[in-house]
């Protein structure tokens, strides 16, 4: 559903459909006109439940996108090189979400900025898994 989707998709884990309060809404934002749609109302969202707003950007490792698509220019690159190439990336989704995070600026809404490295839906699942522990630990301390 959510790959597929021309509009923005809320999903809520299991665990969240308990009644419990939402305390993080995560964002993950791939640089598309697409991902940004569902800005507005993530930020409706995050204002009327009081919840925080993570704004995520996955980036794939550089040297695993080479060998994983075959490319020829993985044969010619240096380590070195794969790791400039990599800090680039990570620098430009800093950037984009630094961006991003700036627009929302004028928002009465808390904003965090993530980048994750390895397969998108691989560390979405993990970070999702992630905030319910989070929730829960901070439930029981308060």
């Amino acid at each position: 559903v959510v790959r597929g989707a021309t509009v923005p998709v809320v999903i809520v884990p299991a665990a969240g459909a308990s009644g419990g309060p939402i305390a993080d809404l995560l964002v993950p934002l791939d640089g598309s006109t697409l991902a940004e749609a569902a800005l507005p109302q993530a930020v409706t969202f995050a204002r009327a439940l009081d919840a925080e707003l993570h704004l995520i950007r996955i980036v794939e490792p550089i040297r695993d996108a080479f060998f994983m698509y075959g490319s020829p220019m993985s044969l010619y690159l240096s380590d070195a090189q794969l790791t400039r190439l990599q800090e680039e990336a990570d620098s430009e989704a800093n950037s984009y979400l630094a961006t991003i995070a700036d627009s929302l600026a004028n928002q009465p809404v808390r904003v965090t900025q993530t980048i994750r490295h390895g397969n998108p839906a691989q560390q979405l699942l993990r970070m999702t898994a992630d905030f319910p522990r989070k929730n829960r630990m901070q439930d029981q301390t308060v």
